[in-house]
């Protein structure tokens, strides 16, 4: 009786010994699971946020090798001048509802080059915000995430510029960017434009109508459009845009105050013209201001 007495003890003391391997393995296992899902989830959305920085005229390079891909934008070659919309955003562009959680700070530049990205000299008439490149400006996005921000930049070109693109030279594209707090990670992207000569009767366009040094104000025919489109009008700092005529084109909404913003975009409706006024602000230029539309 004895020997089996000791022998059942043997047996429990065995079964509780096993019994607390498997809890602490349990345990150990079960926190080793929750350590690395927060682990997961840190680095899922950093680098989810890191796609928040977005541009329509680049893509994020993943290495110094990565291809710069090139981007189309047609123009009508018979326009004085033609203008688009470069933008750069705080959501990646094809989810606009991930907006980013944290603000980002940006340098972007802008320079001529051919195929092997060597930068060309010498071809004139292209602007960014009104100044030519080489260009490089810097800006910030804010980011709460949940309210969408995009800055634009108003890139515009001369018929001469559009001309001397044709000849496989191209629009380099670059912007920097850094996630508060996150500094050590920067976000490059890079874009190419090729400028594509395309005449059509459907393009917007701006045209002043009088150039008169006696007169008060600048008449400019907004026109051309067939559908309706999202307009951003530009112009330089000589001039700015009437009160009543921004107030026309936001449908009411406008400030009861010159516009001296440089730009303002609102909806135009397809077929329809709009005539608009601008002043002077430095007083009469000889040289006739460059106003312009980007669709």
């Amino acid at each position: 009786m004895i020997k089996k007495k000791k022998k059942n003890k043997r047996f429990t003391k065995l079964f509780v010994f096993v019994l607390c391997v498997l809890a602490f393995g349990s345990i150990s296992f079960g926190a080793f699971l929750r350590s690395e899902y927060k682990k997961a989830v840190v680095v899922a959305g950093t680098k989810q946020n890191l796609l928040c920085f977005s541009s329509n005229y680049m893509i994020q390079m993943l290495s110094a090798n990565s291809l710069i891909p090139k981007y189309s934008v047609r123009v009508n070659p018979q326009a004085e001048n033609s203008s688009f919309l470069l933008t750069l955003c705080n959501f990646p562009q094809n989810d606009p509802t991930l907006v980013s959680d944290k603000d980002i700070t940006y340098t972007l530049k802008a320079k001529i080059v051919d195929d092997q990205n060597n930068e060309v000299t010498g071809i004139t008439g292209i602007t960014i915000q009104n100044a030519s490149l080489p260009y490089q400006a810097t800006g910030s996005l804010a980011g709460d995430g949940q309210n969408q921000v995009q800055n634009k930049y108003v890139i515009t070109l001369s018929a001469d510029a559009v001309e001397a693109l044709q000849q496989q030279k191209y629009i380099l594209l670059e912007a920097v960017g850094t996630f508060a707090g996150q500094e050590s990670q920067p976000v490059t992207l890079k874009g190419k434009l090729q400028v594509v000569a395309a005449s059509t009767s459907s393009d917007w366009n701006a045209k002043v109508l009088d150039y008169d040094e006696n007169a008060d104000a600048i008449n400019v025919l907004i026109s051309g459009g067939s559908s309706d489109q999202s307009l951003t009008l530009a112009w330089p700092d000589t001039v700015e845009l009437g009160p009543w005529s921004a107030q026309m084109l936001q449908g009411g909404a406008g400030s009861s105050s010159p516009s001296t913003s440089g730009n303002i975009t609102f909806d135009a409706k397809g077929g329809h013209s709009y005539r608009v006024q601008f002043y002077w602000t430095k007083g009469f230029q000889a040289k006739k201001p460059i106003i312009t539309i980007a669709q």
